[in-house]
């Protein structure tokens, strides 16, 4: 039996520094699409960029040394996931954070 992959992880840099890009391509995707659709702006962007910082902060707060949380994993999929019903598509996504 194969651990669950949260627990395989012994060292998080690699993760942390995915994460940390791949949330940045997130922000950024958000606020190019507000500065081209005046009427992108709503309560769920604002939500979701909320959920990104939150995220973002606490990846940030990570040492090498712990392991991957696997609550973090799951809150990345749901900012995956909010994007894509927001008709968002974050090019080159890193497949080991999903």
């Amino acid at each position: 039996m194969v651990p669950p992959r949260h627990i395989r992880f012994k060292h998080t840099k690699a993760l942390k520094e995915a994460a940390q890009r791949q949330l940045t391509k997130f922000r950024e995707e958000i606020l190019e699409k507000d500065k081209s659709d005046p009427y992108f702006w709503n309560p769920r962007v604002k939500n979701l960029l909320d959920d990104i910082d939150d995220l973002a902060k606490d990846v940030d707060a990570l040492t090498e040394a712990q392991i991957w949380p696997p609550g973090f994993s799951e809150r990345f999929k749901d900012i995956y996931k909010t994007t894509r019903r927001l008709g968002l598509y974050a090019y080159n996504i890193d497949p080991d954070l999903l």
